[in-house]
């Protein structure tokens, strides 16, 4: 059977998400679901992409080069997360460009970073500013917009295109009714090159308002388009 593409999760770096079960069971044994991204790895195959974990070692070009996608969840010090245990937070500088490298070359990459970003002692926030991207050290309430009358588990308001057109729709919520984030920081873009689409907002009854939670960055090769999209 053809493979979309291949996907590969890093778990190697103090991932407070796993794809793996047993690992998730481990993680957190009274509810493994509050640390488990299983059900989106199983999507991911049932939609026809292969699935991979980087459990241990290096995340280097000889890894990333047999993956089309990499995703990095959000990791954490075990002060504040219970993890993976494995590896450390903080990407080495090498590691970072050698995701930047797998970018520019082609490939595809997701950060699922977090509110309140800072704390957690990672990587992520220096690996987004490599395309333009900040997170931002906030944490999202809406009193209207809200999921469960919680009001930290926001809303999106996916983006539209504006008179100018400096936003893009596109069909990433097709099908989709509702999305909401569980406790969501926000991105500040940096730029008005074209290469960056905010795909949701905040909505204007939060706090902050309009503030862009979910965004993509054409940063690959003409010839080979491929976009980054970093939520919250």
């Amino acid at each position: 059977m053809d493979v979309l593409a291949r996907v590969l999760f890093d778990e190697s770096h103090r991932q407070a998400w796993t794809t793996r079960s047993e690992v998730a069971r481990r993680m957190r044994p009274e509810n493994p679901a509050d640390c488990g991204l299983v059900e989106a790895a199983d999507a991911l195959r049932g939609a026809g992409f292969s699935v991979a974990v980087h459990e241990s070692g290096p995340l280097l070009a000889d890894v990333l080069a047999a993956a089309d996608v990499l995703v990095l969840p959000h990791c954490s010090t075990d002060d504040w997360e219970a993890t993976t245990r494995t590896g450390s937070p903080e990407y080495a500088a090498a590691e970072i460009d050698a995701i930047a490298d797998f970018v520019h070359g082609g490939g595809g990459l997701v950060i699922l970073a977090e509110t309140e970003q800072p704390k957690y002692g990672n990587s992520l926030a220096r690996i987004a500013a490599r395309f333009g991207v900040e997170i931002d050290n906030a944490t999202v309430q809406d009193p209207e917009h809200r999921f469960h009358d919680v009001p930290t588990w926001v809303m999106l308001d996916a983006a539209t295109p504006t008179a100018a057109g400096e936003e893009v729709a596109s069909d990433l919520f097709a099908g989709v009714s509702g999305a909401c984030f569980y406790r969501s920081g926000v991105l500040s873009v940096a730029g008005d090159d074209g290469t960056q689409t905010v795909f949701a907002r905040s909505h204007d009854s939060a706090a902050p308002p309009r503030a862009p939670l979910l965004v993509g960055v054409r940063a690959g090769p003409r010839r080979r388009r491929r976009r980054l999209r970093l939520r919250r």
